[in-house]
């Protein structure tokens, strides 16, 4: 018993070491004379071969016991099929405008400008299909914001950059939540009662944004907190905005 379960395993063995592979090409040595060189193999039974040739409109049978010698594989084979690279980039952009109240200043200036107005706008780029890991699109923004009391005033200018980075996705009901972690230039007015100054400073955004697909048009709200690096005078400011984008 044991004689015949280890014949038939090298039996299997062999057979699966010495088959032949589809969409490979191989010579076919008849016994008649008809050879078939360099036939494309499209399967194999116990008793017979179905192969192709390019010259030749309809698939050929060749029986095994008609064959003189074993099969062999042809010298020229098809050039490998090229392979598909896993992420494609993609020129994917969405259109996106920001508009709101700015609140809960902090930093040595919010006793003055305790809250404003703030607008966005700039363009996503959804770079590769599928998503890579949570990178949803690159984000290009400009910013303004305005935060007055009386005669005092700021205002400042902002240019920023970064991922947006998807949190979670309602995909039955259109709705995804995202984070979006920006950082730039911001170009500052400061104006007083007996000075004014201007001058450029980084800034950072964080915002997280809840939005509603209808189709290419986006509707949404988004938090945001707002931070200049400025080494004599500190300040932030968080906001909420109302958003809409629309996807080319």
């Amino acid at each position: 018993m044991k004689r015949l379960l280890f014949t038939v395993l090298l039996t299997a063995m062999a057979t699966a070491v010495f088959a032949l592979e589809p969409g490979k090409h191989y010579d076919f040595y008849q016994s008649n004379g008809q050879n078939v060189l360099g036939a494309e193999l499209i399967a194999e039974t116990d008793t017979e071969y179905t192969v192709k040739l390019k010259y030749v409109p309809k698939p050929i049978i060749i029986h095994r016991n008609a064959l003189a010698k074993p099969v062999e594989l042809s010298k020229i084979q098809p050039a490998p099929k090229p392979v598909e690279p896993r992420y494609k980039l993609q020129p994917d952009f969405v259109f996106f405008a920001h508009a709101g109240y700015a609140y809960l200043t902090f930093g040595q200036l919010n006793t003055i400008f305790r809250n404003g107005m703030q607008a966005q706008a700039g363009a996503d780029w959804i770079p590769l299909t599928p998503r890579f890991w949570h990178l949803h699109a690159l984000t290009l923004s400009a910013g303004f914001a305005t935060f007055s009391d009386a005669s005092r005033r700021l205002q400042f200018v902002s240019l920023t950059a970064g991922p947006r980075l998807v949190l979670y996705h309602f995909e039955k009901y259109g709705i995804a939540a995202y984070a979006s972690p920006l950082a730039g230039l911001a170009f500052t007015s400061l104006r007083g009662y007996t000075f004014s100054a201007d001058y450029a400073v980084f800034t950072a955004i964080a915002a997280i944004s809840l939005e509603k697909s209808f189709g290419r048009l986006t509707a949404g709200v988004q938090l945001n907190l707002n931070y200049l690096f400025d080494s004599s005078v500190s300040f932030s400011s968080t906001g909420i905005n109302a958003s809409v984008a629309y996807r080319l």
